[in-house]
């Protein structure tokens, strides 16, 4: 099984190819949000959401 729990890099992978919605369980929500707001803000994206104001 290779979930984001087990491999946060598979969050690093989604972000770059563009995939905007992924389910984690709540023990790693802190470590795989922090990897995406890394990658997003590495991209020169902003973070999800922040378009809209939601």
């Amino acid at each position: 099984m290779n979930s984001l729990s087990r491999n946060p890099e598979l969050a690093r992978s989604l972000v770059e190819l563009g995939i905007d919605s992924i389910s984690v369980m709540p023990d790693t929500l802190l470590e795989v949000l922090r990897e995406v707001l890394n990658v997003e803000q590495q991209l020169g994206r902003p973070p999800q959401g922040a378009q809209d104001g939601t």
